[in-house]
């Protein structure tokens, strides 16, 4: 298989392939002679693809469109709709791949999808006539996942940890991708883990090194990397990631990273990837 694929294309628009479009407006276009593979990563819409319906919603739908297909993007009229895409060409589609194969996949919390997915857009050049090394292989394993169905992560909680604190870092993924504006107690924490305030604290300095909020806060830190990556405000993201202003989300983006979020912003643009901390919360 490795052998037949052949990426002879890869794009993205500016903005690290950035799109939307405001509540109930309807967008129709035709697809370039390229595919291109959409991340829904916020709102709700019906894309239509050559007069099939298909309903998605962000963060955790991936559409993939086909050369020369007629798609409409109808939103549900209440918020608006934005993602990510890019495009690219094959050479051919590789042997024993299926064919028309999925056009929609719904992304499990664990799966590599979207990892992969911010890989190549961080690194799609910007005259996409270079391409690195890295990318068709990258590329390769986010199709295979695409298309043949979740692939768990390699590196999921140690089978160590103990049940509480299990418990507790699902459900504080689940929380923070799906509704990362919500005001968190410890009480709320220890009332998941099924254990004492004092207990969860206790468990999560030892295994973690972090307190259970500041586990909640620095992910949603990380969060906010893909939305610096747009180019929105500081104020907006800190509102939408449940930080009580924009100054909190600064200091606790300096405390992680060393450097204030719109310098981040600045460089990310330029191509930058930022070192991750290690939080099995994002792992």
């Amino acid at each position: 298989m490795a052998d037949a694929f052949d990426l002879t294309w890869l794009w993205c628009s500016s903005g690290r392939g950035i799109w939307g479009g405001p509540a109930g407006v309807t967008v129709s276009f035709k697809n370039s002679k390229a595919y291109t593979l959409a991340w829904i990563c916020h709102g709700k819409a019906t894309i239509t693809l050559d007069g099939t319906p298909h309903e998605v919603q962000g963060p955790r739908d991936f559409i993939l469109y086909r050369p020369w297909q007629k798609i409409e993007i109808q939103h549900d009229g209440l918020e608006p709709v934005w993602g990510h895409s890019f495009s690219f060409c094959l050479a051919a589609w590789p042997k024993g791949w299926p064919w028309p194969g999925p056009v929609k996949r719904r992304m499990p919390s664990y799966d590599v999808i979207r990892p992969l997915f911010e890989y190549v857009l961080a690194h799609i050049p910007p005259d996409h006539i270079q391409l690195p090394p890295s990318l068709p292989p990258v590329v390769k394993a986010l199709l295979l996942a695409f298309i043949q169905g979740p692939v768990e992560r390699v590196h999921m909680l140690p089978e160590s940890y103990p049940p509480p604190l299990q418990r507790v870092l699902h459900w504080m993924r689940e929380l923070t991708e799906l509704s990362p504006h919500r005001k968190v107690s410890l009480d709320a924490v220890a009332a998941v883990a099924g254990v004492s305030c004092m207990q969860i604290c206790r468990i999560f300095k030892e295994y973690i090194g972090y307190t259970p909020l500041a586990a909640i806060s620095t992910y949603r830190i990380m969060l906010s990397l893909a939305k610096l990556r747009t180019g929105r405000k500081i104020e907006s993201i800190a509102h939408e990631l449940g930080f009580a202003n924009a100054a909190h989300y600064a200091l606790r983006f300096k405390a992680i990273f060393g450097i204030s979020p719109s310098e981040m912003q600045r460089r990310m643009a330029d191509g930058y990837v930022p070192e991750m901390p290690q939080l099995p919360l994002i792992t």
